[in-house]
């Protein structure tokens, strides 16, 4: 449930952000973001997911 909303949170955040939030506002709302994308493992996510090259190889073993 909490990260439910967490990652409801983070939505709202960008909203915001995303719609004109300037100065003293903007800043807290940054550090918000950064806190709620901390709860859900956004930001470990993006930065640890890997991109293959090439699709993985078939499994040719029980093919008739």
């Amino acid at each position: 449930m909490e990260k439910f909303i967490a990652r409801r949170n983070v939505a709202n955040l960008l909203y915001a952000l995303e719609n004109g939030a300037e100065g003293e506002r903007r800043t807290a709302l940054l550090r918000l973001l950064v806190e709620e994308e901390n709860l859900v493992g956004l930001r470990h996510q993006a930065t640890t997911k890997e991109q293959p090259d090439r699709a993985p190889e078939k499994d040719n073993r029980y093919a008739t």
